[in-house]
This record gives structure tokens, sequence and C-alpha cells, in this order.
């Protein structure tokens, strides 16, 4: 999970090489943001893909 403020962000993503990072991010200054404005925006990004047997199932 990334939590950046552009353009550290793209740079971040250009030199990173971990293939589960999620494509989306907490967008702007984590250090402007509480513990629990981090969490609740974490919490809403899905980091697994939903399968279709899955979804079905929901």
């Amino acid at each position: 999970m990334l939590a950046a403020e552009e353009p550290l962000a793209s740079m971040y993503r250009s030199l990173n090489t971990y293939p589960g990072l999620p494509d989306e991010m907490i967008e702007g200054n984590p250090d402007q943001k509480t513990d629990a404005e981090l969490e609740d925006a974490a919490i809403s990004i899905r980091l697994f893909p939903v399968s279709s047997a899955t979804s079905m199932a929901a």
C-alpha cells in the first residue's frame, strides 16, 4: 500500500519491484493524516482481485 503525494508516488512506483503493490493509493501527504484517516483509506482499497466465483457467492 502506498500513501504519498506526487511526484514522490510516481518516483516510488518507477523504482518499486514488488508485484503486489496495488494500483490504488492513498493520495496526499500521510504526515498530515491521522492514523485513523490512513486506516479508513487503506480499508477501502482492495488488495486482491475478486474472482468471479467469490463475487457470485456474496
